[in-house]
């Protein structure tokens, strides 16, 4: 991981540890194409809150 990447994702984890009505997200899109079909997006989460994928994720917006 280069360091800029890095930084990036300490910032994120900061302002998540910090901040307590606003969740703070890094992702990464990229194009994947599978066999014949059609391109598509996917993304990849490289930084989220820590307790996102306990109390957040099922939840409906």
């Amino acid at each position: 991981m280069d360091s800029r990447r890095f930084q990036k994702r300490t910032a994120i984890n900061h302002l998540n540890q910090i901040s307590n009505d606003i969740a703070f997200f890094c992702i990464k899109p990229r194009i994947i194409k599978i066999g014949n079909s059609e391109s598509a997006l996917e993304f990849l989460v490289i930084a989220k809150p820590d307790e996102w994928g306990k109390t957040g994720e099922n939840q409906p917006i």
